[in-house]
């Protein structure tokens, strides 16, 4: 028995119709793509400058203040701001302003820490922070600190404040992208609001009083010899570490020695 096989052709002909329909079709998908992405790209660029560079414009200029006196503030070629004013509150003025010209998600992010107010912007993820912190009673603390200065004092940071708050007032509409990304803005900087982020900042650095907290409820409870032991006493000669730690080269001290 012989088996008959169909032979596939080499090649198939088509119509110039249907080959002109199929490049037009390939030639719209690319156009509809390269369309898409340069969208994209300048949705991106626009997302960029509204987050990242339109926060920080503006930096160079003149800007009303109620101050007694012109007031000068000089980057360096770091950013770092060199203020020259007539009168000491002057000076605090312009270093809200510029503190807050720089820093203000940190310094708004700072006291919400110390007040126990962060969740309500990063959510039940940084709640333990907020209980430790108003166990603490730390906004309580500051504001009975601010209440009890002397006149002096108290003036000179209400400057600071006022700079901070100028500095709001003009740029509600620009503010750092933390803000943004969060979608909310800051309440104003009050007097209070500069302790309590001292206050921190002191809790920060100084974490041995748990650590006396502990030994006093252990040895309470134990081997008074043992938790001596496992919390030596402190002299006040060890090394600490220090965040801000930093050395001069003895080429620039008067003494030709590194400090």
């Amino acid at each position: 028995m012989i088996a008959a096989f169909a032979r596939q052709p080499d090649f198939r002909l088509r119509s110039p119709s249907s080959r002109y329909y199929e490049e037009t079709v390939w030639k719209y998908i690319v156009r509809v793509i390269n369309w898409l992405l340069l969208a994209a790209a300048v949705a991106l660029v626009a997302a960029a400058w509204w987050i990242v560079y339109r926060p920080g414009a503006g930096l160079p200029g003149e800007v009303a203040a109620p101050v007694s006196a012109e007031v000068r503030v000089d980057r360096d070629r770091l950013g770092v701001p060199h203020i020259q004013a007539r009168s000491v509150e002057d000076a605090l003025f312009a270093q809200g302003y510029v503190t807050a010209q720089d820093r203000l998600w940190q310094m708004d992010s700072l006291r919400r820490l110390a007040a126990g107010e962060l969740a309500e912007i990063a959510g039940k993820a940084v709640l333990p922070l907020d209980i430790r912190a108003r166990q603490l009673r730390m906004r309580w603390l500051a504001e009975r600190w601010a209440a009890s200065l002397p006149e002096a004092q108290r003036a000179q940071l209400a400057a600071y404040a006022r700079g901070v708050n100028h500095f709001l007032e003009g740029n509600l509409r620009r503010l750092p992208p933390e803000f943004t990304l969060l979608g909310y803005a800051p309440r104003p900087w009050r007097v209070a609001d500069t302790l309590l982020c001292a206050l921190e900042m002191n809790r920060t650095l100084s974490g041995a009083w748990e650590h006396d907290l502990m030994k006093f409820r252990m040895a309470r409870s134990g081997d008074r010899n043992l938790v001596d032991q496992l919390f030596p006493p402190r002299l006040g000669t060890e090394p600490l570490p220090g965040s801000n730690a930093w050395a001069v080269a003895g080429s620039r001290t008067s003494t030709g020695r590194p400090s």
